[in-house]
């Protein structure tokens, strides 16, 4: 071995140089120098760890949304969604409609919508109160966005549900489980009366996701086929 001040040759095992006295034993490394590579990451580190990490789930899920493994993971962890649609308490003028869009986000099963409704004439009756003769009934419909677009034009272009005219009635809706825009639809055009209508409908879901990571899956998805 060689003395590294003046490189005396030196027998192995030496912990010291016989010619100028320098110690052979390793240097001690300063513990802060050690623990450099023990330092845990930087903030930014860990906001880009987690973001291609959050990424890489939904190209995931995306990607493999399809299979039964993926299918059965979803059913194992779905939690159940409701939205109330539409208002309580809306009144309609002859001849109108009012409409309540909706929108059912991707990567949820079991959609449905349902709840009750019941038209009443805002005309009172002898004794002051409201009436709920057939000419007060109202019609109830759940459309697809480009069915909407139909019907609004006063043409049928199919329909998720049509209640007919009715004074009351109860809704039960299935609707596909993907990605759409939907419409409630409270018509009172065939009714010569102003009406009111009292509704609680409401859409509810399976989603296997928080609602804040089906959106980003749905930007994701929107920004790959641009």
């Amino acid at each position: 071995m060689l003395c590294a001040e003046c490189n005396q040759v030196l027998p192995d095992g030496s912990q010291f140089c016989s010619s100028c006295g320098t110690s052979m034993k390793a240097p001690v490394v300063p513990s802060s120098v050690a623990d450099k590579s023990k330092r845990r990451p930087t903030p930014l580190i860990f906001v880009i760890t987690v973001t291609i990490a959050l990424f890489a789930l939904v190209a995931a899920a995306f990607v493999f949304q399809d299979s039964e493994v993926m299918q059965q993971m979803r059913r194992s962890v779905s939690s159940e969604e409701q939205r109330s649609l539409g208002d309580s308490i809306l009144s309609l003028a002859p001849g109108r409609f009012s409409s309540h869009k909706f929108v059912i986000p991707s990567g949820v099963s079991d959609v449905v919508v349902s709840g009750n409704f019941m038209a009443s004439s805002s005309s009172p009756d002898a004794k002051g109160r409201g009436t709920t003769s057939p000419e007060a009934s109202i019609e109830v419909y759940v459309l697809s966005e480009a069915a909407f677009a139909v019907w609004r034009n006063g043409y049928s272009g199919g329909s998720e549900y049509e209640s007919g005219q009715r004074t009351q009635g109860t809704i039960k809706v299935p609707l596909p489980s993907e990605a759409g825009i939907y419409y409630l639809i409270f018509s009172n055009r065939l009714s010569p009366r102003m009406t009111t209508v009292r509704a609680d409908i409401t859409l509810s879901y399976k989603s296997w996701l928080p609602e804040r990571i089906l959106t980003l899956k749905d930007r994701f998805i929107n920004w790959l086929n641009q």
